[in-house]
């Protein structure tokens, strides 16, 4: 089993939770029934999220996928180095990251963030979270 699944997180998180509820709950928060939102900046691990009334930009933890377009070439050709691949394979890899996302997304899903920081190159502000399909973490099938 791999030591960062989406099971083994959540047993982890609920094990530092027993030892200080209230400070907890104040970090971490979970939202349920969670739908993906339609938007030309969602891509493998970066997407709008309509949570608890709210929409949100989250990023996955542990997870970079590749770029979806060219608009940001220097982050494209370090992506393309680093997976040994050309940037059009890099770009490629990026799209079928991002349509595997929105399937996986399709039906509503679970969030958990303690609502960092994500904002990398964009002037919006998103935030890393974990999010679960089914009993496994997106992350860990990406």
């Amino acid at each position: 089993m791999n030591p960062f699944s989406y099971t083994r997180l959540l047993f982890l998180l609920s094990l530092l939770s027993l030892s200080s509820e209230a400070r907890a709950a104040e970090r971490w928060q979970r939202y349920e029934n969670c739908q993906l939102v339609a938007n030309e900046a969602n891509d493998g691990d970066s997407f709008h999220v309509r949570a608890d009334g709210h929409e949100y930009i989250f990023r996955l933890y542990f997870v970079d996928t590749p770029e979806t377009s060219n608009d940001f070439p220097a982050r494209v050709a370090t992506q393309a180095k680093y997976f040994h691949l050309t940037v059009p394979q890099t770009l490629q890899v990026g799209l079928e990251a991002e349509r595997y996302t929105r399937q996986q997304l399709s039906r509503p899903f679970t969030v958990i963030t303690r609502k960092q920081d994500a904002r990398g190159q964009s002037r919006l502000t998103r935030l890393f979270a974990i999010v679960g399909t089914g009993n496994v973490g997106l992350a860990e099938k990406l």
